[in-house]
């Protein structure tokens, strides 16, 4: 995965989850709506979508000064016990890569 700065705006994934029949692209999510954020470190993370829906997204940072509300995750409660084992791992594994970056960057 690369480091991004912006939003799902951009319209471009970032990673994609494949079994080889289904795929599950990640996009970069971000509070900054049209580069317009009045916070100094806007929330970031990641949604997760499949045929074009949202199944699942992972909040890595909270938004404001102090960086609340991170390592926050939703899965769509719709989805069958192994998806969401398989979202769970993913979320986990951009959860600890961000927080090891952001323990380099302080």
């Amino acid at each position: 995965m690369n480091i991004t700065r912006g939003s799902k705006t951009e319209k471009s994934w970032e990673a994609v989850l494949s079994n080889g029949v289904t795929k599950i692209f990640l996009y970069p999510a971000s509070s900054l709506k049209d580069s317009k954020d009045n916070q100094s470190f806007p929330a970031r993370g990641y949604e997760f979508i499949e045929n074009e829906k949202s199944i699942g997204a992972v909040q890595y940072l909270g938004g404001g000064m102090i960086g609340y509300n991170k390592n926050i995750v939703w899965l769509d409660n719709r989805l069958d016990e192994k998806t969401k084992l398989i979202l769970a791992a993913a979320m986990t594994a951009i959860m600890q890569k961000k927080t090891a970056e952001m323990g380099r960057l302080n």
